[in-house]
């Protein structure tokens, strides 16, 4: 090949040991986005169950106090106030839950 028509190649690899290292860093960043979506499945499942659970057992707890009856005001507030944080825990995971769905999927 005269030396014009070299020079005037727009190849983006220009050996097959060009192709090989970008074959290999792209295969590099797939694995890695794999595993970040593996960790950020599992995040969001321990989120979903493990803390999920407990607010609800909590939350459970709250309302069987409420109904008991035998509060005085001051009681009933602090209860009442338990089922107020509990809520707004549950509004917490569901926006870092939203949050995590829109950066790993």
């Amino acid at each position: 090949m005269p030396k014009a028509q070299k020079d005037n190649c727009d190849c983006m690899y220009h050996s097959t040991n060009d192709i090989i290292k970008e074959r290999s860093s792209l295969l590099s960043k797939v694995t890695m986005s794999n595993k970040k979506k593996a960790f950020a499945e599992e995040y969001r499942k321990k989120l979903n169950h493990d803390l999920r659970s407990c607010l609800g057992a909590i939350r459970g707890f709250q309302e069987i106090l409420l109904e008991d009856g035998d509060l005085d005001d001051m009681q009933k507030n602090y209860i009442t106030r338990i089922g107020a944080r509990c809520d707004e825990a549950y509004v917490i995971l569901d926006e870092l839950h939203e949050k995590i769905q829109k950066i790993f999927f």
